[in-house]
């Protein structure tokens, strides 16, 4: 196992040393990856915590999780960056052994919830770099 359990507080009292910075500059907490959605329950709680306490926040995902995963977590979250990392359902799954239909999908409900979504695409070179490609998925 790589990584160690922390618990809210753990992560609280170190975004609490940062507030100053958040202020500051306007930002806040993003919780990105690997796939914070992975751990559903204690994204929810810790967005939860940073929304009592003030702080902007936002979620970095690739949206490969159930909508109910997804759904949990939008009343706590101010902004989504999703990342799409091909658009095209068969190079997809040739480059990254799934398919991109549960991203899509998640990303037309995302889309209608009314939450602010940054739509963000890798550029990968020789894989999706391509004037369709990019045009395709703009």
């Amino acid at each position: 196992m790589v990584g160690r359990q922390v618990s809210v507080d753990d992560v609280m009292t170190v975004v609490r040393e940062d507030s100053t910075f958040y202020e500051v500059s306007g930002g806040g907490i993003t919780l990105s990856g690997g796939e914070p959605l992975l751990q559903g329950d204690f994204t929810v709680a810790l967005l939860m915590q940073c929304k009592v306490e003030g702080f902007h926040t936002a979620i970095d995902t690739c949206g490969q999780v159930p909508w109910t995963v997804i759904n949990k977590v939008l009343p706590h979250v101010d902004l989504v960056l999703y990342d799409v990392k091909h658009i095209s359902p068969h190079n997809h799954k040739r480059y990254t052994g799934a398919s991109n239909r549960l991203i899509l999908n998640n990303l037309r409900r995302l889309c209608d919830y009314g939450v602010p979504v940054e739509i963000r695409m890798p550029i990968i070179p020789t894989i999706n770099d391509s004037k369709k490609t990019i045009e395709s998925t703009a």
